[in-house]
């Protein structure tokens, strides 16, 4: 995962979600989701990103990277379609989608920095979960 996604921000010269997305030509919306933070679809050949309008920016921004991720790793794929209507597992999925979010969204070097934190301190520091963590944090090491 880390060179995609490093060969994506050498590409780009970005590590934004909002600027990614629309250089790959992915369109990002905002709507009323309800308690959704977001879903990736394409229709007709039009790939959307669609976000919550309730999301603080973190949220916001952490949510577009895992959704690009979706559109980037699972091309063609309709993960709310397979939650949905079958019984296939979608959580490989999802922990794919968020560890490209991770490795977006953290720098090696702030990886680096945080070498002597403890997990929790790393939770707190950049407000994400223990699972995404573990998979940027751990993998350095």
């Amino acid at each position: 995962m880390d060179k995609f996604v490093k060969d994506l921000i050498n590409t780009y010269h970005t590590r934004d979600p909002f600027v990614l997305a629309k250089c790959l030509g992915i369109h990002v919306k905002f709507e009323d989701l309800g308690r959704l933070n977001g879903y990736y679809h394409e229709v007709n050949g039009v790939k959307v990103i669609a976000l919550n309008q309730g999301l603080d920016e973190h949220d916001a921004r952490f949510t577009a990277a895992h959704e690009l991720g979706h559109a980037l790793l699972h091309e063609g794929v309709n993960v709310l379609f397979l939650n949905a209507y079958t019984e296939y597992s979608t959580g490989t999925l999802e922990r794919e989608a968020n560890v490209f979010a991770a490795f977006l969204l953290i720098t090696d070097e702030e990886v680096e920095d945080s070498k002597n934190l403890s997990v929790p301190q790393i939770m707190e520091m950049y407000g994400f979960g223990e699972q995404l963590v573990f998979d940027r944090f751990v993998s350095m090491y």
